[in-house]
């Protein structure tokens, strides 16, 4: 079973997508219902970013690879991220769909006022990863214990089960948000910062070296993870350049921990001031939905006429037209009852004004900002 909330480094963690409603039609089919993350997805917020002409900043970037490599040591090794050893026998799971689109951003509410220093949730908000539809088992590709069907993951490769799968979509998803430029379109990692805006904090050479260690040679010409090309005589795939996740725990998790520290619990007396404003990402939410019954002829005015009564919606009537998706719902033990209701009067606006922080977004406490362009 994939784990649920955790308490991860002192703080409430959600690192996979989790099941709410699940209904069965009596055949094949199924229909799955998972928990809402308000942030969107990953790619939204580079969307988000490239429209602004921003750069996605540093810390949230080592925060999501901290994340995807805690999340895949557990799906490969069964290491849990609060640090639990993995159980007996335990088998290996490969997502093989891991990037920014399958990767979700969630703000926890807040209930009270924003502090001058801002929310730390807001400039490391929780990161979920979803989409296993893809999956596989360690076992699947064994003939004689799994015969089950291996779809064809990010990297279409139907009926392939490989550890670069998801190792490289760690840092291929990484260099998507350092350079906005998707994976398999060529980029380099050693002209990421040659590319970036005015007042823009460069990227640390830590982090650059870390994605020139998931290159391979002559990436310029052959830029894709599955092309090849001829080395001593052989075709090689350019995968087989790529360290395996046990490489990975060994030589980064540590060091990219520590670059998340720096930034969540530096070494100093107390934070600067509006630390957690100056990083904050939350700016990046999507615009929120309102589910709501909108009548365009009804009634045209700000609000209801003197001795109105708005029509209270027949409850068996509407729980008939959705059947088990409402009493499931309702029956769940972290989440009060559905309550229907009548959205009569103009149309309803939820919106709010939204703007990312002034440049230059700053390094861990102690690194100086680099000059300001007037």
């Amino acid at each position: 079973m994939l784990p649920r909330t955790l308490t991860v480094r002192g703080r409430q963690r959600t690192y996979f997508a989790e099941l709410d409603i699940w209904q069965h039609f009596g055949d094949e089919r199924r229909s799955l219902y998972f928990r809402h993350y308000n942030g969107g997805s990953l790619d939204k917020l580079i969307a988000h970013h490239r429209s602004r002409g921003r750069a996605v900043p540093e810390h949230f970037i080592w925060h999501v690879l901290l994340t995807l490599i805690e999340a895949v040591r557990f799906l490969k090794f069964g290491v849990s991220p609060d640090g639990k050893e993995a159980p007996e026998g335990w088998v290996a799971i490969h997502h093989r769909k891991i990037s920014a689109s399958n990767i979700f951003v969630h703000y926890p509410p807040q209930a009270e006022d924003e502090p001058d220093l801002g929310f730390e949730e807001n400039a490391f908000p929780e990161l979920v990863l979803g989409d296993f539809g893809d999956a596989a088992l360690q076992t699947d590709q064994d003939t004689e214990l799994g015969r089950r069907r291996i779809y064809n993951g990010f990297w279409d490769q139907p009926g392939v089960i490989a550890d670069w799968h998801d190792t490289y979509s760690i840092f291929a998803t990484a260099k998507h948000l350092a350079s906005q430029i998707p994976p398999g379109e060529l980029s380099l990692a050693s002209e990421i910062n040659d590319n970036l805006g005015v007042n823009e904090r460069p990227y640390s050479d830590e982090l650059i070296w870390l994605l020139q260690e998931f290159e391979w040679p002559n990436i310029e010409h052959f830029p894709a993870i599955t092309d090849q090309q001829e080395i001593e005589g052989e075709m090689v795939p350019n995968y087989a350049h790529i360290q395996n996740m046990q490489w990975v725990i060994d030589h980064w998790l540590d060091d990219v921990r520590r670059h998340v520290q720096s930034y969540r619990n530096p070494d100093v007396n107390a934070l600067p001031d509006r630390w957690w404003r100056r990083l904050d990402v939350s700016w990046t939410i999507p615009d929120p939905f309102m589910p709501y019954d909108y009548r365009e002829t009804v009634v045209d005015a700000p609000n209801p006429p003197e001795g109105h009564e708005c029509p209270v919606p027949n409850p068996m009537t509407q729980r008939a037209l959705l059947g088990p998706i409402l009493e499931a719902a309702d029956n769940h033990p972290e989440r009060q009852a559905h309550v229907l209701r009548c959205v009569e009067y103009q149309r309803p606006r939820v919106s709010e004004v939204r703007v990312p922080p002034d440049l230059p977004i700053p390094g861990p406490p102690g690194l100086p900002d680099p000059p300001v362009a007037s």
